[in-house]
């Protein structure tokens, strides 16, 4: 699968001898082929996505802005939305859950089981799936007073801490700040 803004340029299969196996293009982005009776290579080649066919359906983007390529991005890739009135926003500052959501966004919004629930998060908002699977997966944390904050707008340390355990909790390599 190539990564988002990415496509899918050329793909071959050859078994051991260097001999081409056949593919079958299923139509739908992914491709098949008979398993011969040794080892094969599969090589992928990628192009990057042009987004000069993008148009932006937001009235406050416009191409020759310089955060067009990235609006293009978030919103093909399904990662950002605008809002009712066909903006984008782009100054707004980030909110607590407007990270959540994006990053929810990110994972393909996986089906919420846990509860986790904040006394400011109805679970009719539409964040709260976002914020409750962010919770559950351990990259956002509420307040003392079991609230989330949802509307407040994100600081660098809290975009930090969250991106870090999003990420998994890696260990850093240099741990001197420069």
């Amino acid at each position: 699968t190539p990564d988002a803004g990415y496509s899918l340029s050329t793909l071959t299969v050859s078994d051991s001898t260097g001999k081409d196996v056949v593919l079958m293009d299923k139509k739908n982005g992914t491709y098949t082929f008979t398993m011969p009776s040794s080892k094969v290579t599969v090589n992928a080649s990628f192009q990057p996505v042009e987004n000069s066919s993008w148009n932006s359906r937001y009235t406050d983007v416009a191409s020759s802005d310089w955060y067009y390529d990235a609006v293009c991005f978030v919103s093909e890739n399904h990662l950002m939305n605008g809002y009712a009135n066909n903006t984008f926003i782009p100054n707004k500052p980030l909110s607590r859950a407007m990270l959540a959501q994006i990053l929810y966004n990110k994972e393909g919004q996986p089906s919420v089981d846990e509860n986790y629930s904040f006394t400011d998060v109805p679970s009719d908002m539409w964040c709260s799936n976002a914020i409750t699977w962010a919770a559950a997966n351990g990259i956002v944390n509420g307040y003392n007073d079991d609230t989330f904050k949802p509307n407040d707008n994100i600081t660098r340390e809290q975009l930090a801490v969250m991106l870090w355990r999003y990420e998994g909790k890696p260990s850093a390599v240099d741990k001197e700040l420069s």
